[in-house]
């Protein structure tokens, strides 16, 4: 091989380690915001969930006396299967990584949202009274139904029981509970949450208070 071959096979390989270099700064550039939309793409699917969720039960509403849909028994899910919801399509949250099955095997037992009891009330727990929808005083404040975090329930009675799982939200295995699967980082994530004027909104840890506490469920309605 003759020096100018020599040379051009030099410069060919440099220019080839720049492409690859420029290849990987793009790629370290790029990779954040394609993950960014993927995690906004699952949100947007969950949140058509809920509103679908809501836009039935409207419709159960409605064919049964105005009683808001019951929490159970039977699991309130069912009681929409006659709505146009499927299961477990309609149930499923994209963002959320442990799919149904046995909840002693660390599963999800009913689908991955949850009523709020309050205000939907349950055929089998006193503590929790059915409403007409005509108790709901502020639509846009009295929580529905949204992300859940409980494996075992179908119920989100406080603010740790809805999951963070959007927007970056870090799932930590909780201790002492077999009926939650995991509390996601407070200072990170979004728990989507569907009201009764059937807007959905994206809510952290701290935006509903920053506490374990049950208030949020109770705004909007007469108790």
């Amino acid at each position: 091989m003759n020096n100018a071959a020599r040379i051009k096979l030099k410069f060919t390989l440099i220019e080839l380690l720049i492409v690859v270099s420029i290849i990987v700064i793009l790629i370290a550039i790029l990779l954040p915001s394609l993950q960014k939309a993927k995690q906004t793409t699952k949100s947007i699917v969950c949140r058509n969930n809920l509103k679908q969720i809501h836009l039935s039960s409207l419709s159960y509403t409605s064919d049964n006396n105005e009683w808001v849909l019951l929490m159970k028994w039977p699991v309130w899910y069912t009681r929409l299967y006659d709505y146009g919801l499927k299961y477990p399509v309609s149930f499923m949250c994209p963002s959320e990584t442990t799919a149904f099955g046995n909840y002693n095997d660390g599963f999800f037992k009913y689908t991955h949202y949850a009523l709020n009891p309050f205000l939907c009330g349950a055929t089998d727990e006193p503590l929790y009274k059915p409403h007409k929808i005509s108790a709901v005083t502020s639509p846009s404040t009295a929580i529905f139904t949204g992300d859940s975090a409980m494996i075992a329930g179908t119920a989100i009675r406080y603010t740790s029981h809805l999951s963070y799982r959007h927007s970056g939200g870090i799932p930590v295995k909780m201790t002492g509970s077999s009926d939650t699967v995991y509390l996601v980082n407070k200072d990170k994530g979004t728990a989507n949450i569907v009201y009764m004027d059937g807007h959905v909104e994206a809510k952290t840890f701290n935006s509903l208070g920053g506490l374990v506490t049950n208030a949020p469920m109770k705004n909007g309605f007469n108790e």
